[in-house]
């Protein structure tokens, strides 16, 4: 990963590049892909991840994260 963010309630989100954004699935114990790309990750209350890209543009994963 690129870029890790662990969000309040211990989600943890990556990004990888071009080559997506991660959600670490705790009881699966392993990474899910909810996102095409992204440079810079936080993540907020209830486990909303915010991406950055490169080019400055803040959005989020349309689809719902994993638990």
């Amino acid at each position: 990963m690129d870029n890790i963010s662990v969000g309040p309630e211990g989600s943890v989100i990556g990004v990888r590049g071009r080559k997506g954004v991660w959600k670490y699935h705790i009881k699966q114990q392993k990474w899910v892909k909810i996102g095409k790309f992204g440079f810079n990750v936080s993540v907020g209350p209830g486990g909303k991840p915010h991406i950055l890209t490169k080019k400055g543009t803040l959005f989020w994963p349309e689809i719902d994260c994993p638990d």
